[in-house]
This record gives structure tokens, C-alpha cells and sequence, in this order.
């Protein structure tokens, strides 16, 4: 018989893949029952775990996932609308 592996659905749902911190442990599946419980407490303390539950705290609540993102794109194009304008006023003063 087969011991099952366990997961860490945070991780397994929204963890950056790419974090040169990332463990593939807790999304593949983790089956070292000897030493759960010191593993649980090593990956619940790190970034790329903190990360995933922070997203997926974001997700639940139903906000964007990548708002920083977002307001950066409409700081950029609340700028370029301004640059336009002083151009237009620029232009319609010559």
C-alpha cells in the first residue's frame, strides 16, 4: 500500500515557478512522513510560500492578482494623456 502525498494548495494554486527559491516538494507531492511536521514549518516560512498565500488571499477576495501592475499601466497613460495635451496647447498657441 501506498502512503499518499500531500501538497500545499497555496503553492500548488499560485506559486511563482520561476523564484530561484521555489521547491517543487509541495507541488509534486511530499510523502516524508518521518519529518512533516519540521518541513511544514521550513516551508511555511518561506518567501515563495508567504507569496503564494498573499495571492491567493488577493484572488479570494476577488482583487486583481497583478494591481501593482495595473496602476503602473494607468500612471503611464494618465502621463502620456498629459504630455498630449501640452503638446495640443503647444501646438493650437503657435
Amino acid at each position: 500500500m501506498r502512503i499518499k502525498d500531500i501538497y500545499c494548495e497555496s503553492c500548488w494554486l499560485f506559486a511563482d515557478r520561476r523564484s530561484s527559491n521555489f521547491r517543487s516538494d509541495w507541488i509534486k507531492g511530499l510523502n516524508d512522513w518521518k519529518h512533516l511536521s519540521e518541513k511544514i514549518k521550513i516551508h511555511q516560512q518561506s518567501q515563495v510560500h508567504i507569496e503564494a498565500v498573499i495571492v491567493q488571499q488577493r484572488w479570494k477576495r476577488g482583487e486583481c492578482i497583478d494591481e501593482a501592475l495595473d496602476e503602473q499601466f494607468r500612471e503611464g497613460r494618465n502621463m502620456w494623456i498629459k504630455v498630449l495635451h501640452c503638446l495640443m496647447d503647444i501646438g493650437l498657441t503657435l
